[in-house]
Parts: structure tokens; sequence; C-alpha cells
């Protein structure tokens, strides 16, 4: 499914949340529906921006637990 909305091709954009969701991290932690926990909330970027990823994590602090039933996904960005 997300791949299908980044496309394809040399404009293809780069899924850069993708490894986190290979690896089982979940962004939609359901506070009351526990079951229903995934990795929904992804981030791309566009091809000029792709060599400029730098860190990309799930938010899990205590206050993300009751500020959403999503953690904040944080992607860093590095200019030179």
């Amino acid at each position: 499914a997300i791949e299908r909305l980044a496309g394809t091709g040399p404009d293809a954009l780069t899924v850069v949340t993708q490894k986190l969701s290979d690896e089982g991290a979940i962004s939609f932690h359901g506070q009351r529906r526990g079951q229903h926990r995934s990795f929904i909330d992804h981030a791309l970027v566009s091809p000029e921006l792709a060599d400029n990823i730098g860190a990309v994590s799930v938010f899990t602090g205590p206050m993300a637990d009751v500020a959403s039933d999503h953690y904040p996904v944080v992607v860093e960005l590095t200019f030179e």
C-alpha cells in the first residue's frame, strides 16, 4: 500500500520509515484498543531529500502515551 503511494522510477519517493515498520515498530498504539497496534504513520521524502535523511525514530516517552493514540514519528534531515 505505501509502496504504491511512493511510486517507482527516478521520481519515486523514499519511504523513510520503512525500516522501522519492517522491524516491528509501532506508531499507532490504540490506547484502549491494543490489539490494533501497528505502524501506520509513514514519512516520505522526494528524491532530492533522500541523501539528507538522518535519524528516524518513534517517540514513545510517557507523554506520548497519553497525548494521542499515535506516537510521533521523528525524521531528522541534515543539510550542510
